[in-house]
């Protein structure tokens, strides 16, 4: 669910630039989902979200990261302040 978070986040912020930070924030991201779930009885706590969710925005990470690094280079390797 969170691979597009973790595709979008180093495209629109340069701080996001690690895949760890990127699944860092896709955890907590996901453990908010889930925490809201447990408090509105809308759903389920389901510890393998957290994995499976995390997993998706480190993924999305790889392709995040790549995408910006080829975005916002000059041409020569170098990134455009």
């Amino acid at each position: 669910m969170l691979l597009p978070l973790g595709i979008l986040l180093p495209l629109f912020f340069r701080k996001a630039d690690i895949p760890k930070k990127i699944a860092l924030i896709g955890f907590i991201v996901s453990l908010l989902i889930e925490i809201t779930q447990l408090i509105t009885t809308r759903g389920y706590f389901e510890i393998d979200d957290l994995f499976h969710n995390t997993l998706g925005a480190f993924l999305g990470a790889f392709i995040g990261c790549s995408a910006a690094k080829w975005i916002y280079s000059d041409g020569n390797g170098h990134q455009k302040k």
